[in-house]
């Protein structure tokens, strides 16, 4: 897995909103909401149990955008379904 900023890291509460690409199929993307971006990203490669279902069958998927500074959950979640 890729080194991620320390602001991704964090305990604290920190909403992100993140772009996913499949390696193996680079048209594909996936956008979603955490507060824990390290550990959400190894639950759609299958490192754990999780992950959302639309991506289990195209890991594994990089980081290809994410966007942070959000108040709280609704305001990460309002921008990822825009």
């Amino acid at each position: 897995m890729e080194t991620l900023p320390l602001e991704f890291k964090s305990s604290e509460k920190n909403y992100v909103c993140y772009c996913l690409r499949s390696v193996p199929a680079k048209a594909r993307t996936y956008v979603g909401t955490t507060c824990d971006l390290p550990h959400r990203i190894r639950q759609h490669n299958g490192i754990i149990k999780g992950g959302a279902r639309t991506t289990s069958t195209t890991r594994p998927w990089r980081v290809a955008l994410v966007v942070y500074g959000f108040p709280n959950k609704s305001a990460a979640l309002r921008f990822e379904w825009f």
